[in-house]
């Protein structure tokens, strides 16, 4: 019993370094700048959000407001110990680097209230039912909050955007009747934030297809945190660029859709998907993933069902 419980704190002690070292490895990510220009007001608490949300993917470090705050100074004195990034080795001075930063921006905050049909015509019959009035015309809706922000992330070490473009995040609240229904503003914050988060992973290390399962079914290099059952991602093909004739030196990047995978199941590190048409596929390993954007929700949703339309015309 004693060596049993002695190898078991050695086999810890033995480990720790480990974690540590591999913890150290993990790049260092810094919230350069947060603008609120749409009114927020609460972009210290978002800061916090989005700090949490990046460290909690087990994948960055995050250093600190008031330690970027000492890096900027360092950098505007032009000080010999300045920044340097703290995974490469060769330290100058004692101040960690950060390899990448985050630029972000709220533009837009926007509430509208929605319909819901169901819900009021069941209540109305429900009162009729229980002796009341079965016109008593109660109104349900559900309030529909939408925040969307304009996110850059660049490379510390050499200032080269990795990603740039707008996030958006869409909270539907709790069915409301008979009155205005209530957002949820810090759960809205704490969406974002984690979409925001959910973008950096992307920049940094995309979801890709790991391995075709003999079933047809895909198994994603990552799960929970990042997607989520149920959820869709769409997959391009990269095609050759084409010069631009109006802007000589300037290639056009052009990219063909595949099809869309939908999530059936996540685990902590991996998820597994299913090809949902929308594309000529096929879909496979090393094949790119990535959400599918608001403005093309409609689109998408139109080519899933026609897909799911067919298979079942098949069967």
């Amino acid at each position: 019993m004693r060596f049993a419980r002695f190898a078991l704190i050695a086999a810890f002690l033995l480990q720790a370094p480990v974690a540590a070292q591999q913890a150290q490895q993990r790049p260092v990510v810094g919230i350069e700048e947060l603008k609120d220009q749409a009114g927020v007001g609460s972009i210290d608490s978002f800061r916090t959000m989005i700090e949490s949300a990046i460290l909690s993917t087990g994948r960055f470090r995050v250093i600190e407001r008031s330690r970027m705050d000492v890096i900027l100074r360092e950098q505007s004195r032009g000080a010999r110990g300045g920044p340097v990034v703290s995974r490469t080795g060769g330290r100058v001075g004692g101040i960690s680097g950060v390899d990448f930063l985050v630029y972000g921006a709220i533009t837009a905050v926007g509430f509208q209230q929605k319909e819901n049909a169901g819900e009021a015509l069941g209540r109305n019959l429900l009162g009729g039912l229980l002796g009341g009035s079965s016109a008593t015309g109660v109104s349900c809706s559900n309030s529909v909050a939408t925040i969307s922000m304009d996110i850059r992330i660049t490379d510390g070490r050499n200032g080269e955007v990795r990603e740039s473009g707008r996030v958006d995040f869409q909270q539907t609240g709790q069915t409301s009747c008979g009155g205005a229904g209530q957002v949820d503003t810090p759960a809205l914050m704490r969406g974002a934030a984690n979409e925001i988060a959910a973008t950096l992973i992307r920049a940094i290390y995309p979801i890709a297809v790991a391995a075709s399962e003999p079933d047809g079914s895909l198994l994603l290099n990552y799960g929970t945190g990042v997607v989520a059952p149920g959820q869709y991602l769409q997959s391009y093909q990269k095609l050759p660029p084409i010069a631009d004739p109006t802007n000589p030196g300037r290639m056009i990047v052009r990219k063909s859709l595949l099809g869309y995978v939908r999530v059936i199941d996540a685990l902590s590190d991996q998820a597994t998907a299913v090809f949902a048409g929308g594309g000529p596929g096929p879909i496979g390993v090393g094949n790119i993933l990535e959400p599918i954007p608001i403005e093309k929700t409609k689109d998408a949703q139109r080519r899933i069902k026609e897909y799911a339309d067919a298979l079942k015309r098949r069967r």
